[in-house]
C-alpha cells in the first residue's frame, strides 16, 4: 500500500521532539533489528563471496587479496552488523583468517620459501621444518601450530585483514 501524503507543513510546526523520540525508538526496537539479521541463505552468499576473493588460483597478488577482502568484510558488517546475532561472528572470522593462511601457504610453493618465512615470522624450527616439507594439502596445513604460530592474526592484522570480530564490536554503541 502506497500513500502519498504532503507533509510539509507538518515539519513547519509539528512536535519535533516526539517526532524524533518516535523514530529513535524505532530504530531500537528488536523488530526493526531482526530484519537485519542474516539468514543462511545470505551467510552461504558471503562464505561463497570471501572463496572468490581467496581463491588459490586467482593469480593476484596478497596485498590485493587482502584489500578486496577488507572491503568486502566492511560492506558486508556494515550491512548486517546492526543485528545482534554474534554468536557466528567468531567463527566466520576464524574460518576467514584460515583462508588467508592457505592463500600465503599457496604463494609461498617451495618448502624452502615455506621454512625460510615461517622462521623469520617466528615459528620453532621444529614445527617450521616439518610443516614446510609436509605434502599435505593447502587447507589443511593452513591450521597446524607452524603456520598458526608464524601467521598470527596480529600478523594478518598488519598485512591489512580487517578483523569481522573487530568491526562487528565498532558497531556496538549503534544497537
Amino acid at each position: 500500500i502506497a500513500v502519498d501524503v504532503d507533509l510539509e507543513k507538518f515539519f513547519d510546526n509539528g512536535p519535533h521532539d516526539v517526532l524524533m523520540a518516535e523514530v529513535s525508538k524505532k530504530v531500537h526496537d528488536k523488530r526493526v533489528l531482526r530484519l537485519i539479521r542474516w539468514t543462511e541463505k545470505v551467510e552461504k552468499k558471503f562464505k561463497e563471496r570471501v572463496r572468490q576473493i581467496t581463491s588459490r588460483s586467482r593469480g593476484v597478488s596478497m596485498e590485493q587479496v587482502i584489500a578486496e577482502l577488507s572491503t568486502y568484510l566492511r560492506g558486508w558488517i556494515n550491512t548486517f552488523g546492526l543485528s545482534d546475532y554474534y554468536r557466528p561472528i567468531p567463527g566466520l572470522d576464524n574460518w576467514i583468517r584460515r583462508r588467508v593462511r592457505m592463500c600465503y601457504w599457496k604463494q609461498w610453493k617451495r618448502p624452502k620459501t615455506r621454512i625460510r618465512t615461517l622462521l623469520k615470522l617466528g615459528t620453532n624450527r621444529k614445527h617450521a621444518v616439518s610443516t614446510g616439507r609436509s605434502s599435505k594439502g593447502y587447507w589443511r596445513l593452513s591450521k597446524t601450530l607452524a603456520t598458526q604460530s608464524g601467521m598470527t592474526n596480529l600478523w594478518l592484522a598488519h598485512q591489512g585483514l580487517v578483523s569481522l570480530k573487530n568491526l562487528w564490536i565498532l558497531l556496538a554503541p549503534l544497537r
